[in-house]
């Protein structure tokens, strides 16, 4: 073991600094470390272990396991070892691997940008271990103080640099715990992590190392907060959230199992079965008011939906081309609508669909992910645009300045983002709809609350309307499911998701799944959700308080490089 002087000692290791120990105490430290102390042990059984408490195996008590692997490197006073950030680096890129392998089955090509975002998400390992061990042994701060700071912080970086991308956060593993979770509307999903890496690093304080003896004031610390969470957690499930002039809508979410690809086109057969689904839902609940389909389910090629802006002369040709494809897509979704009138209902519902919008701009076209609602009579009242779009998958960076990269990818073509947000209101119910990935998003999905409760159109309902018929039944869907689960918990706001392949969901303001669909199967769900009309401290003051541990980071991280305290 490293040699400490009596001063050291008295201080405790997460005070030590690394330059405790010469060159030939370290030496003898590497030959006296047993095997499962050694660098590569800890790392790979901590990404393991983290894997692991995710689906598809969701073992979720290992989320409190595996960083503490991590966190032991950290409060060492050195990292023995070869390159040991290289040792964390791999470690993390397997983990990575295996978290997000889904990401390459939409198409042969998605297999480099599976690699490209493991290798890129594989990065905030080693500098969570880099960072944290310059606050602990040169700034003298606790590990417990440290970790949960560092990994919130590098959490919200990975949110939002680069689009962003906060699928698979350490928090959303307790997502099948309802009473752990609700703690997610004070900071989002992020304050389920700290949680967890506040307990994790209270453990690991708590054991023997380096000549200290155990500790156990942390984990009378780790009680206090599980306990606090758990109390937190039965205060926000016991307590009622419907007003007292509460409106309830009646709401059918179909779902179909058909797989996606790149190479087939099935947009014909896709609206026929979702039609026929549909219909059996009507017949079967006459009093529905809505009917939900999933995203790009209604996109017949040969009548796309066709808008254009005023700038077009009327008497051009052009002019006359688009005008038509304009009524013939309204006179389709008008004849959808009123197929669902029969001799057994007398009325039809309104109806969300979701397709691909081409929008004429001078001369210009531009090409969109619409969500749009059309009332019972058969006409569009409103329609979203989606604004957060998926990159590689329906855009390219530098694509609008390069077209021609999008002749070497399958997806033909790129999609721009929108600018509108609007509120799809049925019989007075307001709802707010996002698609596909754009609920992985939490900044997003409250800029968008936000907006439409300053104008007086606050939302009574999210509506996540998606296509997940890309991965093949994977974890994919778990985890964007679990991605829905805390946006509800996080604004007080029943989530509606309506999934091809899967996972469609009623979801209330709690994250307690009250009905599901299966796992590429068909399946209809019928829905009666009203309001919550609960407070959430995360919808008013959003990622603040985590933007300050994100800034302690990059204070701590140039801290780091400038005093070269990275060992």
């Amino acid at each position: 073991m490293s040699a400490l002087t009596e001063k050291d000692a008295q201080r405790g290791p997460d005070q030590i600094t690394s330059r405790s120990a010469g060159p030939q105490d370290s030496a003898d430290s590497r030959d006296m470390l047993p095997w499962y102390l050694g660098t590569p042990f800890l790392a790979f059984s901590g990404g393991l272990a983290w894997w692991l408490a995710f689906p598809p195996v969701g073992c979720w008590p290992l989320a409190w396991a595996g960083p503490m692997f991590w966190l032991v490197l950290i409060r060492r006073p050195q990292i023995f070892g070869r390159r040991p950030l290289l040792t964390i680096w791999s470690a993390s890129l397997l983990h990575c691997l295996l978290m997000f392998q889904w990401v390459r089955l939409p198409h042969w090509s998605a297999f480099f940008g599976w690699l490209a975002l493991a290798a890129y998400l594989s990065l905030y390992f080693p500098i969570f271990v880099g960072i944290s061990r310059v606050a602990v042994h040169r700034m003298g701060v606790s590990l417990v103080i440290v970790a949960p700071i560092m990994w919130v912080g590098l959490e919200w970086v990975r949110g939002h640099l680069a689009t962003g991308f906060s699928v698979g956060l350490l928090g959303h593993a307790l997502v099948v715990q309802p009473i752990l979770i609700q703690i997610a509307d004070l900071a989002g999903a992020y304050t389920v992590s700290f949680q967890i890496m506040l307990v994790a690093a209270c453990v690991v304080r708590a054991l023997p190392s380096h000549g200290v003896r155990w500790t156990f004031w942390p984990l009378a610390l780790a009680v206090v907060v599980v306990s606090a969470s758990l109390v937190y957690g039965r205060f926000r499930l016991a307590e009622p959230f419907q007003g007292e002039n509460a409106k309830t809508i009646e709401v059918a979410l179909v779902q179909e199992t058909i797989d996606v690809s790149f190479e087939q086109n099935r947009s014909r057969e896709t609206l026929e079965r979702y039609l026929k689904k549909s219909l059996e839902a009507v017949i079967a609940h006459p009093r529905l008011d809505l009917i939900v389909w999933p995203e790009s389910m209604f996109s017949p090629e040969d009548v796309p939906m066709v808008t254009y802006d005023e700038e077009i002369r009327p008497s051009s040709e052009k002019w006359l081309l688009v005008q038509r494809a304009a009524r013939r897509f309204q006179q389709l979704v008008a004849d959808t609508v009123l197929r669902h009138r029969s001799n057994e209902v007398l009325r039809s519902p309104a109806i969300v669909l979701c397709t691909t919008r081409y929008h004429y701009q001078g001369d210009a076209v531009k090409y969109y992910n619409t969500a749009l609602l059309a009332d019972p009579q058969g006409k569009i009242s409103n329609h979203y645009d989606k604004i957060h779009p998926v990159m590689f998958g329906e855009y390219l960076p530098l694509g609008t300045v390069f077209p021609r990269l999008y002749d070497l990818s399958p997806m033909g073509m790129g999609l721009s983002p929108g600018h509108r947000l609007p509120v799809f209101t049925v019989n007075g119910l307001r709802m707010a709809p996002n698609i596909c990935f754009e609920s992985t998003v939490p900044h997003l999905i409250r800029q968008q609350l936000v907006a439409m409760s300053q104008r007086g159109e606050a939302a009574d309902v999210m509506v996540n309307v998606t296509n997940d018929g890309w991965f093949c039944g994977s974890s994919a869907l778990d985890m964007h499911l679990a991605c829905n689960i805390f946006r509800a918990v996080e604004h007080r706001r029943p989530m509606l998701v309506a999934a091809n392949t899967g996972i469609s969901a009623w979801i209330d303001g709690n994250g307690q799944v009250i009905d599901r669909g299966p796992r590429r199967q068909a399946k209809t769900l019928f829905v009666s959700v009203n309001a919550d009309v609960r407070y959430s401290p995360y919808t008013r003051w959003g990622d603040l308080p985590v933007g300050l541990c994100g800034l302690i980071c990059l204070g701590t991280a140039l801290l780091g490089v400038a005093g070269k305290y990275w060992k």
